[in-house]
């Protein structure tokens, strides 16, 4: 196996399953800073409603006002549940590409997990174009394009390990 270029983020780990190569994330932007606090101001406003609208609803019961207030409520409950898990994301970030090359399969996991059968994948490629490299494989009718985050000399470090691994190299 060829070493990894020197400074890269790439992390090898050798397991039962096969060997584990964990991808770098998507760089942090400034727009998630920015996004992160809007929400946590928007909470706090979100968290002053449920109380002033749940002493109303204590107030007024379950009679005229009361009804739309418990009904705006549900809402308001619901939409704030989906602020906080949008803040909890936007914290956490992306999850990190990896892949499994196993004996006679790779498993890629970037959003989900795809196993492909070794004796199916297909032309291994990187491809150089208008400044943007990309390494993908085709599996049948399907290009998976792998390694969306990585540096040029790492994906190049990937594509010669993908190939060795498809020969029986690795």
């Amino acid at each position: 196996m060829h070493p990894l270029p020197f400074g890269s983020s790439v992390k090898l780990e050798e397991g039962f399953d096969g060997l584990r190569i964990i991808l770098p994330k998507k760089k942090r932007q400034w727009s998630d800073l920015g996004g992160g606090l809007f929400l946590c101001f928007w909470l706090g406003g979100w968290a002053f409603g449920e109380y002033f609208v749940s002493l109303a609803l204590i107030h007024y019961g379950l009679s005229g006002i009361g009804w739309f207030l418990a009904a705006w409520l549900g809402g308001w409950t619901v939409g704030g549940a989906m602020a906080i898990l949008s803040l909890v994301k936007l914290i956490r970030g992306d999850k990190a590409e990896e892949i499994i090359l196993g004996a006679g399969s790779l498993t890629h996991s970037l959003k989900n997990k795809k196993v492909f059968e070794k004796d199916l994948i297909d032309k291994i490629v990187l491809d150089a174009g208008n400044g943007v490299h990309w390494l993908s494989f085709d599996y049948g009718a399907d290009r998976i394009f792998v390694g969306e985050n990585m540096k040029a000399p790492e994906r190049e470090w990937l594509f010669s390990l993908l190939k060795d691994w498809k020969k029986g190299a690795v």
